[in-house]
């Protein structure tokens, strides 16, 4: 074996070790947030004003939510790193709740960018997936924001074809560079981002072939979209229940 063969396995052998070291210690101050959110919890239930109690409640759920997300995705880079595989625990869900939950969480920045969401959700069954399904349109979502810094319109669909559900995320941006095209998917490649780390569309790219499903893309100036497929649920199997499911 050459040198640089050795070196690389070496680099690649030591960059695992880190990446469980790293999901390890992230785990920590995750662990003292969510204490924090317990505490909120109880020191909310003494919120006099029903309204607003139920509207702080509705949102430390979301924060109580996104902590235990991001514990979950620190314990899969320890997984990842050991053994070279996504460890999915795929559940029953509405379709389009992952799109739907992405678009929420950028709302309110998106109000202030002048973007306008439109959900045309036109498939609403079942399908399987992981949890982590979510940071798929999470990533697609905050492309498609920032490739409309004047603002624009941002189109989130689902539909059914045949097996699969289909995702489409299209936003009327100043489209992907010419020079770009065709290797989005590779680590470490960036949208032309300064501050990018060229993880984003790879992982997004990862985790939906672990789903047995494939993501593609057509993009021109003003028009860019992402195209997402998925394995549906078959129509006969029972569905499980649980808080996550619901849209």
């Amino acid at each position: 074996m050459q040198s640089q063969e050795l070196t690389g396995l070496r680099r690649q052998a030591m960059i695992g070790s880190q990446a469980t070291v790293l999901a390890h210690n992230i785990k920590n101050p995750l662990t003292g947030a969510d204490g924090y959110v317990q505490l909120l919890e109880i020191m909310m239930s003494r919120v006099e004003d029903e309204k607003l109690r139920k509207m702080m409640q509705d949102y430390l759920k979301q924060v109580a939510r996104s902590v235990d997300r991001a514990v979950g995705l620190a314990r899969d880079i320890g997984h990842y790193a050991r053994t070279g595989e996504l460890n999915l625990d795929k559940r029953s869900l509405q379709a389009h709740y992952p799109l739907n939950k992405a678009m929420e969480a950028f709302y309110g920045r998106a109000t202030k960018a002048g973007v306008e969401m439109v959900k045309e959700f036109e498939y609403t069954g079942f399908m399987r997936a992981d949890m982590r399904i979510e940071t798929v349109f999470e990533n697609l979502v905050k492309n498609a924001m920032e490739a409309m810094p004047e603002g624009g319109t941002l189109t989130g669909r689902t539909a059914r074809d045949g097996k699969y559900v289909v995702y489409v995320v299209e936003d009327t941006g100043k489209g992907i560079p010419e020079e770009l095209q065709g290797k989005l998917f590779a680590e470490g490649a960036t949208m032309g981002k300064d501050d990018g780390t060229g993880l984003g569309l790879y992982s997004a790219n990862e985790i939906v072939k672990a789903h047995g499903g494939s993501v593609g893309y057509n993009s021109k100036p003003g028009r860019t979209a992402f195209i997402i497929k998925i394995p549906v649920i078959s129509d006969a199997e029972p569905h499980d229940s649980g808080e996550y499911l619901q849209p």
